[in-house]
């Protein structure tokens, strides 16, 4: 069973979702790694993000393979692999996060805000994936792309091994990779076998039964609750109840198709290899309880105990056990580029259609690139010019401001309600020229303001009884005209 993902375009939503619904369904399948090529100038950010956040969430490993190119939401990706691994020739790249904000001020600030935001979420994932100093990763993409060979991203921490032709464990990607004491397969190496369908029938053990879509439901779901408490093994005879003679293999994982079937995934030993390809036994005769007790009495329907080679079908119409190809009869060789091209075509990827489109759509992020900074450029430059403008304005609308009230003021001081002594107490008293003319319209000359020699010159207020009834239709006292013009 393949359980490969190509990741080969820009990360973008439709991708993401492919992407996302194949993970979701191999994991559906079993518990085996899943294997994610990637050959990526990157995208999207939240294309990225939900792919992670899903990976997160998988109970099957995933396995992560840069093959050429991994900049940008591609290196985070591969970073995030349980196991990690470049091409000798692969580059990485890393960067902050590019956005382009427009609109108004506060729409650009806030976008700006988010951008900020997200790229400090990338940095925090990036240093706990690479086990680097969140500090060290915020400096190197500041300024500019941070390139890396396949060798430098080892060392970095995205990946934890280079696949070349000196890699003394490496022979096809799909071929076992060793891990220290521990051995990895990425490869196929379980094979299938079918346990039970649905329908009536008639057994010489079970006698009449019927098995409904729900009775595979339930050997499913109690084989994945481990009911039973131990692993279910594959023997050569039923009479193996004690576990006193060795198993040929071992039920990793179950699954139910087209909700008629229930089949299983083993792992043969190669003692139980040897037997099926042989041809000594061909079919697989499953035993199991319609109505198992566990050993604190709890009664459990429908569960799955194991089962046997056998050379006679189970029931009418079972498949035969499919044998997957071992990986240690695979022959060895190290994988140049023309062959893992022929590789990837075998899978239906046309890796030079693919390339040429990659290419392509580069030029084409490039030039949008450019044309972006662009107008972000201009966005800047009329954002300068408008608060330059504003600032004019504002110096204008200040200066005529202060002349009307001038202009206002020496109105007043010709008819004599204010006096020049009191003119800078009179401008802070009033903010605008209408606010100066409206609290003086209905109040009297208090001065004289005869040629001086005339009688009765002089620069004293008078006020009597009139004016200050009228003062006090303006809510105002006579003090606080005098103190208006004082």
């Amino acid at each position: 069973m393949e359980r490969e993902i190509y990741i080969f375009d820009r990360f973008c939503q439709d991708m993401a979702q492919s992407t996302i619904k194949q993970m979701l369904d191999f994991d559906r399948q079993g518990k085996d790694p899943i294997k994610v090529y990637i050959n990526s100038y990157g995208g999207d950010v939240t294309a990225l993000f939900s792919i992670l956040d899903t990976m997160a969430l998988l109970k099957s490993p995933v396995y992560t393979i840069a093959i050429g190119e991994a900049d940008s939401a591609a290196a985070w990706l591969l970073s995030a692999g349980a196991r990690r691994f470049v091409t000798s020739n692969t580059r990485v790249m890393i960067h902050e996060v590019s956005s382009l904000a427009i609109g108004t001020n506060t729409d650009m600030q806030e976008q700006l805000a988010q951008a900020a935001a997200m790229n400090s979420r990338l940095i925090e994932i990036l240093a706990k994936n690479t086990k680097q100093p969140a500090g060290k990763i915020r400096n190197d993409v500041k300024k500019q792309d941070y390139y890396m060979t396949a060798s430098e991203a080892v060392e970095y921490g995205i990946a934890d091994e280079v696949l070349n032709a000196e890699s003394k464990d490496i022979y096809k990607l799909s071929d076992p990779v060793s891990f220290g004491q521990s051995e990895v397969t990425l490869g196929e190496k379980l094979s299938e076998i079918q346990i039970l369908k649905t329908g009536k029938f008639k057994h010489i053990q079970y006698g009449d039964f019927e098995i409904s879509s729900a009775d595979l439901g339930l050997f499913k779901a109690h084989f994945d609750e481990r009911v039973r408490g131990i692993d279910i093994s594959v023997d050569a005879t039923h009479d193996n109840d004690n576990g006193e003679r060795a198993a040929e293999g071992w039920i990793q994982s179950v699954e139910i198709r087209n909700q008629s079937e229930l089949w299983a995934w083993v792992e043969f030993t190669a003692q139980g290899r040897q037997l099926i390809a042989e041809k000594r036994f061909k079919y697989f005769s499953p035993e199991f309880l319609f109505s198992y007790k566990n050993e604190k009495g709890e009664i459990f329907k429908n569960v799955l105990l194991g089962g046997t080679l056998t050379n006679r079908p189970f029931i009418k119409g079972m498949s035969a056990i499919k044998l997957s190809e071992p990986a240690a009869n695979k022959e060895k060789h190290t994988m140049n580029k023309e062959e893992l091209i022929a590789k990837l075509s075998e899978h239906g990827v046309n890796v030079m259609a693919l390339t040429e489109n990659l290419s392509k759509l580069t030029a084409e992020n490039q030039q949008k690139t450019k044309e972006l900074e662009t107008v972000s450029a201009k966005s800047t430059k009329i954002e300068a010019e408008n608060k330059t403008l504003t600032e004019k304005v504002s110096e204008l609308s200040g200066k005529i401001e202060a002349d009307a009230k001038a202009v206002c003021f020496e109105d007043l001081k010709r008819v004599g309600k204010v006096v020049e002594a009191n003119r800078e107490k009179i401008f802070a008293k009033f903010a605008t020229a209408d606010e100066l003319k409206s609290f003086y319209a209905d109040i009297p000359a208090l001065l004289n303001v005869a040629p001086k020699g005339d009688a009765g010159a002089n620069d004293a207020p008078a006020i009597d009884s009139e004016l200050e009834a009228k003062a006090k239709t303006h809510g105002l006292s006579k003090e606080d005209i005098l103190a208006a013009q004082k």
